[in-house]
This record gives structure tokens, sequence and C-alpha cells, in this order.
């Protein structure tokens, strides 16, 4: 009976043994706790770094903007921005300008601040080139200057070659006679293959003749009938 007890008590576990086990799980549990709380600060340091960032982007996008209305307005400042729902971080944001000519722009650092829950001082920055807006004429600034021959002509003389050049015929209001011209039929020709010219049935103007289709054959439109047998456009009045 006694040899039975003693093989009994030698299959459980001793005191020490429990200790141990309790201390081997208490560390694995406040290492994961502390890693746990690691990353939950590591997590709320990138969310403040990001909303820093966005803060100094939107500066920029509102100093370009302004760029097209009041280029020279644009001059160094800073304020404090609103905080975001749930963002307990004050931000400080500040931007510096320097300006340049040949070519005329200028170089803005956006820097945003703020005090870490560590109590550090953070702060993230960004650098663009900002230039005017504002848009160019595409005319050239041609400065016209009279010829010699001009110079030296009497203004009476101008004034009678101008009139002379408009008032030669009352019919006509520059160098084509656009009365004449918009009384013509555009007609369409035929070029046969043994070279003559016809015209094409369908053309029903009146002023549109046979003679008229002959005598357009030396008119450029003519001129690129390179084949037999292909058609043209001839104005007859």
């Amino acid at each position: 009976m006694r040899r039975n007890r003693i093989q009994a008590r030698q299959h459980g576990f001793s005191l020490n043994e429990a200790l141990v086990s309790m201390t081997v799980l208490t560390s694995g549990l406040l290492g994961l706790a502390q890693f746990q709380g690691e990353m939950v600060r590591h997590g709320g340091e990138t969310r403040t770094r990001t909303s820093a960032l966005a803060l100094a982007q939107h500066k920029l996008e509102e100093l370009r903007e302004r760029a097209g209305t009041d280029f020279d307005g644009i001059q160094n400042g800073s304020d404090n921005p609103a905080q975001g729902a749930g963002d307990q971080t004050a931000f400080r944001r500040s931007w510096n300008v320097t300006p340049h000519t040949d070519p005329t722009y200028k170089e803005i650092l956006v820097a945003t601040a703020w005090t870490s829950v560590a109590g550090e001082h953070e702060s993230v920055g960004l650098v663009s080139l900002i230039a005017p807006n504002a848009p160019y004429s595409a005319r050239p600034n041609v400065t016209r200057t009279p010829t010699q021959a001009q110079e030296a002509r009497p203004p009476s003389e101008e004034t009678a070659a101008t009139e002379t050049t408009h008032s030669s015929d009352p019919g006509k209001t520059g160098p084509y006679d656009l009365d004449s011209d918009s009384r013509a039929a555009t007609c369409l020709c035929r070029r046969d293959g043994d070279g003559n010219s016809r015209l094409d049935s369908r053309s029903t103007d009146a002023n549109c003749t046979p003679d008229c289709c002959q005598t357009a054959e030396s008119s450029p439109s003519a001129a690129l009938c390179d084949t037999d047998d292909c058609s043209f456009v001839a104005r007859c009045p």
C-alpha cells in the first residue's frame, strides 16, 4: 500500500513547476501587450504624419491657384489649421517664399509642425516651384514702320491711289468682280476619252453650256484631270 502511494505522488506536478509555467506564460502575455502597444503608437504617429503632409499639400494647391490672380501677393505666412474629426494633434503650418527672376517663378517651402505624444517636436515639409499663370497674347508685338517709298509719297498721292483702287469701277469692290462672280453658275463638266470636254448631265443650271466647259479646259480644276474620262468644275457666267 505504501509503495502505491509513492508511485501516485510521482505522477503529479510540483509547486516549482507550476510557478515556472506561470512565469513563462505571464512573460509572453506581457510581451504581447507591449508589442500591441507599440503597434498602436506607431499607427497613431503614421496617421499624424499623413495628416501633416495632407495639410502641406493643401496649402501648396491654394498657392498654385492664387498664382493665376495674385502672383505678387504670394508671401511668407503661417497659420493653425483646424483639427480633423477625432484628431487631438495641434498642427502649425508655415510657408517660406523665395522669389526668382529670369524666368520668373517662386520657390515655396511649406512645413507642418506638431508635438508628438512623447513630447518630441516633429515636422514635415514640401517644396514646389510656382510660376505666374497669367495668359500671354499669341500675337507678336510688332510695330509697323512706313517704308521709304511711303514716306516719300505725298499724302495726296496716297489718297488718290486708294480712291483709284477702290472706286475705279462702281461694280467692283476690289481686284475681283464680286457681282459677276456671284452670278456665275458652278457647272460639272466631263472630259471624254478623246480629250474633248462636254457638259455633264447632272448640271441643270441654264448658264451651264458645253461651250463653257470647252472654255474652262485651261482652268486649274481641269488641269487636275491627268487621265481621260474624268470630271472637273467650271464657273459659267
